[in-house]
């Protein structure tokens, strides 16, 4: 008995010591992107609040998944069913871009793919990846369609333990695919401006690259030899070195693409959302239009080039500058009242209104 009761409070240790690594590791992360984003992408400044915000979000789920995982695992071994605890864990993957609601193109700010995709925009030429690898990114409108069929489930108690709100085994779209349709939503938008810059810019396009050829050809390379001219700019007693925020901007960058790596570059997982699914294939017929979770519809080409990234440029890549967004109307809702049955009812109902995004 005494080695038993032993083992036990070992391996609640063990587990307690898994959550303080994963929590670790995740606010190494968290301070990475805090001084990106202090630093400024592009020598704006401090980053916005609404910015920071959006950063602790993504830490305090990270942080989340964490503790459920180790949860999950110490109440297995404390033998908990299901008639003690009822429990449900459900874990997404890149969240991003609405197709339907609440509108059509809606994200919330400097948020996963953004700063990469804004990098791609730019001069930035060979992107360290593996062309193989699924990037995992789903509708954040698709992603709330499938947490209430998971909410309704846990109600009826007929939910699974596990669910995850995925793309990447039904509907993959790989790295190399990504980085191409990124790169044709820039061209897109290029060609409808006007200027030297543009034209430029529609002809850098990203393609992706090794990690041993990004050193020797890209942005460490050029780092090297920035900060060789600005050395012997200082050897010549130059008042400042004349190439000091083309130093800063490369280190910024080097930086963001080291965050991105294991995303981007390593690690080839493939989240299956089956359990899910087959909670969407139960819907009535008159249901599926609403609730439905489908990832499989999902047109990456058309969502990537005429949704996403214009959605990108229009409510995060002015963020990632240090503008202000563009200024947005508010929309009405009504409250429908008890006795709606009147048509005149409409008129006395209680009103709300919020922002459009």
């Amino acid at each position: 008995m005494a080695c038993r009761w032993f083992l036990k409070v070992a391996i609640v240790i063990f587990k307690s010591l898994a959550i303080c690594t994963e929590v670790f590791e995740s606010a190494k992360s968290f301070k990475m992107r805090v001084s990106w984003l202090e630093s400024g992408s592009t020598g704006a400044g401090r980053a916005p609040p609404l910015a920071m915000e959006r950063i602790c979000r993504d830490v305090s789920t990270i942080f989340e998944k964490a503790c459920s995982t180790s949860l999950r695992s110490l109440m297995s071994c404390a033998r908990c069913t299901k008639s003690r605890l009822c429990r449900r864990e459900s874990s997404n993957t890149i969240v991003e871009t609405s197709t339907h609601e609440p509108f059509r193109g809606w994200n919330e700010g400097i948020n996963t793919s953004a700063p990469l995709s804004y990098l791609l925009g730019t001069y930035f030429r060979q992107l360290p990846s593996n062309e193989r690898k699924c990037l995992d990114l789903i509708p954040v409108d698709m992603v709330c369609r499938g947490m209430t069929l998971i909410a309704a489930a846990l109600i009826e108690r007929r939910h699974q333990p596990l669910y995850q709100l995925a793309t990447s085994a039904s509907n993959p779209c790989d790295m190399g695919r990504a980085i191409e349709l990124t790169a044709l939503a820039h061209r897109k938008h290029y060609r409808a401006q006007q200027g030297l810059e543009h034209w430029l810019r529609m002809r850098f396009e990203t393609i992706a690259v090794s990690k041993e050829r990004y050193q020797k050809l890209s942005v460490p390379a050029q780092k090297v030899v920035i900060q060789g001219i600005n050395r012997a700019a200082s050897a010549l007693q130059f008042k400042r070195p004349p190439l000091a925020r083309a130093e800063r901007d490369l280190a910024r960058v080097e930086k963001l693409i080291e965050l991105y790596e294991p995303f981007i570059l390593h690690n080839e997982q493939v989240f299956e959302s089956e359990n899910v699914q087959l909670l969407s294939a139960a819907l009535p017929k008159n249901e599926r239009a609403q609730f439905a979770y489908e990832p499989s519809t999902v047109d990456w080409w058309d969502y990537w080039i005429n949704i996403h990234v214009p959605a990108l440029r229009k409510w995060c890549y002015p963020l990632i500058e240090g503008h202000a967004i563009e200024s947005r109307q508010r929309r009405e809702f009504r409250f429908p009242d008890s006795a709606a049955a009147s048509a005149g009812s409409s008129a006395s109902g209680s009103q709300a209104t919020w922002p459009s995004s």
